[in-house]
C-alpha cells in the first residue's frame, strides 16, 4: 500500500512539473504580439504548424503492410489535419488580436503579460484536468481485466480443427494465419476446465496481420451434436490476427421446432475433432 501511494505522488509531482512547463512556455510564446510579425513571418508559422501536423499525422498513422489504400487513407488524414493545423492557427492570431484590442479598449496599455499569465494558467489547468492516459493499446475484451488474462497451450484437437478450416482455401489471409497459428496459444478467464462456446487465441504482437483486419474467415466446420442438432465452428479475426474460435447452431440448417425446445447447444461439451467436421467455404 506504501509503496502504491508513493508511485501515485511520483506519478502526480512528475505531471504538475509538465503542466508548469506547458504553462510556462504558452505564457512566453504569447509574450510574442504576433500583429508585430512581419506577414510573411505570420503565414510561416501557419504554414510550419499545419506541416508538423500533417507530418504527425502521416507517420502516426503507419501501418505495417504498405498497402496503396494505407497511403491514401494516410495521406488524406494528414493533409486535412494539416490544413486544419494552418486553420486553426490563423484563427488564433485573430483571436489574439481581438484580446489585445478589448484590453488596451479597458486601459490596459501592455496587455501582453497578463494575456500571457492567462494563457499559461489555462494551459496548465488543462493539462491538469485532461486524465492522464494509461495506455493505447486494444480495449480489453468483455468480462476481462485490466491486467493481462492467464494464457495456456491450444489443445492439440483445437489446434488441429483450426488447421482444417485455414486449410480449405489460400485465400483471405489463409496463409498468414497458418504462420501465425504456430505460435497461437489460448487465452482464458473463469474455469479454465469448463468448456465456453467461445475460445480465445493469443498470438505474438509482431507477426505479420492480414488485411482486413477484422472479419469472420468464410470456411465453417460443421457438424452434429448427439441430439442431431447442427453446429457451426467459426474462425474470428481480430485486428489482423486470430482472435477467436465460436461455436454456434447453424440457423440456416436447424429445422423449425415447435413448443418449449431445448437449448440445442445444452448438451455440448467440448470442441469437435477435426476428423468430425466437413468444411464449408461461404458463398
Amino acid at each position: 500500500m506504501a509503496d502504491q501511494t508513493d508511485n501515485d505522488s511520483s506519478k502526480f509531482r512528475s505531471r504538475l512539473g509538465g503542466a508548469a512547463a506547458l504553462g510556462l512556455a504558452s505564457g512566453l510564446l504569447t509574450l510574442i504580439d504576433p500583429a508585430k510579425l512581419r506577414p510573411a513571418t505570420r503565414a510561416g508559422l501557419c504554414f510550419g504548424t499545419g506541416a508538423v501536423t500533417g507530418a504527425a499525422a502521416w507517420f502516426g498513422s503507419v501501418r505495417e503492410e504498405p498497402l496503396e489504400t494505407t497511403k491514401v487513407f494516410r495521406g488524406a488524414l494528414a493533409l486535412g489535419l494539416a490544413m486544419l493545423g494552418v486553420g486553426s492557427t490563423k484563427l488564433g492570431f485573430v483571436l489574439d488580436a481581438k484580446i489585445h484590442q478589448a484590453l488596451l479598449r479597458r486601459g490596459i496599455s501592455n496587455p501582453r503579460p497578463i494575456m500571457a499569465v492567462g494563457s499559461g494558467i489555462l494551459t496548465t489547468v488543462t493539462f491538469l484536468l485532461d486524465g492522464p492516459r494509461e495506455g493505447t493499446g486494444p480495449s480489453p475484451r468483455p468480462g476481462s481485466a485490466e491486467e493481462e488474462l492467464p494464457i495456456r497451450d491450444l489443445p492439440q484437437p483445437v489446434r488441429e480443427l483450426i488447421e482444417g478450416i485455414l486449410g480449405e482455401t489460400d485465400e483471405f489471409g489463409s496463409g498468414i494465419l497458418r504462420e501465425q497459428l504456430g505460435e497461437a496459444r489460448e487465452q482464458y478467464w473463469g474455469n479454465p476446465w469448463e468448456f465456453a462456446y467461445q475460445l480465445d487465441l493469443a498470438v505474438p504482437a509482431d507477426t505479420a496481420r492480414t488485411v482486413p483486419r477484422d472479419y469472420t474467415f468464410p470456411v465453417h466446420a460443421n457438424f452434429t451434436t448427439p441430439e442431431g442438432h447442427p453446429v457451426r465452428v467459426s474462425l474470428l479475426v481480430n485486428d489482423g490476427q486470430l482472435g477467436a474460435l465460436t461455436v454456434d447452431i447453424d440457423h440456416e440448417a436447424m429445422e423449425p421446432v415447435q413448443g418449449d425446445a431445448a437449448d440445442p447447444l445444452g448438451s455440448f461439451a467440448r470442441w469437435p475433432l477435426a476428423s468430425e467436421v466437413t468444411y464449408s467455404l461461404e458463398g
